[in-house]
């Protein structure tokens, strides 16, 4: 039994490229290219699979159609519509590409808008040297089974602390 494999169009210059090693690893596949709607809705008819993005008509075209590629890790607004949700096709995305790099991102983020690095940038440009304030940020703490009067904080320096609820960078009282 020979499985078919689409790429709908329009066509990346990469899908040449793709061709080969897909083939390689999976023998027996039959893989079309569809340069227009018409030959995409010919070679959909028994197609098992599909990369790309569909339509209301393109998905009609497609009975035998059990696996749908997104083109991306999260697919545009849109993307998911009636009649693909209704179809008994499974649609998958992109995985483990963004794994370990957003995490980076994220934290790089953090750390940047904790140290106020955005800001230094911005006064960098305009050619402004003065010193910013050390960050303070409150971590509310948790209610449940927890005094609530008091709050946990990240100073600049890095260090977490409790304290009174009314503490704050340079305004602390005794408690």
């Amino acid at each position: 039994m020979a499985n078919k494999f689409v790429f709908l169009p329009p066509q990346s210059s990469l899908v040449p490229r793709w061709i080969p090693r897909l083939l390689d690893s999976a023998p027996g596949w039959t893989i079309a290219t569809p340069e227009s709607t018409e030959d995409t809705k010919r070679e959909l008819a028994d197609a098992d699979a599909a990369f790309g993005t569909m339509n209301p008509e393109l998905i009609a075209a497609a009975p035998k159609l059990r696996w749908l590629q997104a083109p991306a890790a999260a697919p545009d607004a849109g993307y998911y519509f009636d009649e693909l949700i209704t179809h008994p096709t499974k649609v998958t995305n992109f995985r483990e590409i963004y794994n370990d790099h957003i995490s980076v991102q994220i934290l790089t983020y953090i750390l940047s808008f904790t140290k106020h690095t955005h800001l230094y940038r911005d006064y960098q440009s305009e050619r402004d040297w003065h010193k910013l304030e050390a960050p303070n940020h409150e971590i509310p703490a948790r209610v449940d089974g927890f005094d609530s009067r008091y709050r946990w904080y990240w100073h600049g320096n890095g260090k977490i602390v409790q304290g009174p609820w009314h503490a704050r960078a340079g305004n602390r009282r005794q408690a």
